[in-house]
């Protein structure tokens, strides 16, 4: 990716914008997950039910410290071998997490 479609992306996102980026196998849709208009209006474009809440991604896991309640000794050790990597993992949330990130849950 080009610093120029970089810094785009960023300015789409910070404005309340969805990208389409590649991932492993598809391109999936991104936005900002603390928006909630923005993520209402992904869950839109996607037909998916707010109630299933949503995936984040980083390519560096400290990025997602914040969402994270902390994780169990096993837990910890079973996901960083794997990271990063094409592996989804359903991890303990944040309890200031919002319900449109979590779907009501606590994962």
């Amino acid at each position: 990716m080009s610093p120029w479609h970089l810094r785009r992306a960023v300015s789409v996102l910070d404005s309340g914008g969805i990208v389409a980026h590649p991932t492993e196998g598809v391109w999936g849709l991104a936005c900002n997950p603390l928006d909630d208009v923005a993520v209402a209006r992904l869950l839109g474009i996607k037909g998916r039910s707010p109630r299933r809440g949503v995936i984040l991604i980083a390519h560096n896991y400290e990025i997602l410290l914040p969402y994270l309640a902390p994780l169990a000794e096993w837990m910890d050790s079973r996901v960083m071998p794997t990271w990063p990597g094409p592996v989804t993992w359903v991890l303990p949330a944040a309890a200031w997490l919002p319900d449109w990130l979590t779907g009501g849950r606590d994962t």
